[in-house]
């Protein structure tokens, strides 16, 4: 009986290790795949800030060139170069070749 009792014991000893090794084994592999997944998201996160500060810039200078062809001196020189117009008693002075 007593030897039984070692027997059953040792037996369970032995499968609560199994239990505990395996246990250890897929908390393992489990934090290796977070621990990928999370590099991953994290340089698909620097892409998108690099993307936006880029976005940002691009918004900046098209801005800047919204504001200068809403300025007078552009409308004028518009005007004058592609329309061909002038401001009353204003006169055109080309050289001659």
């Amino acid at each position: 009986m007593v030897r039984r009792n070692r027997k059953i014991r040792k037996i369970n000893i032995i499968l609560m290790y199994s239990v505990l090794i395996a246990l250890i084994i897929v908390m393992t592999v489990q934090t290796s795949k977070l621990t990928a997944q999370t590099r991953t998201l994290e340089d698909r996160e620097k892409m998108i800030d690099a993307s936006i500060a880029e976005q940002e810039n691009e918004k900046l200078s098209l801005q800047d060139e919204i504001d200068f062809i809403n300025t007078r001196e552009y409308i004028e020189e518009q005007a004058r170069e592609k329309l061909g117009l002038l401001y009353p008693n204003e006169t055109i002075i080309k050289e001659k070749h």
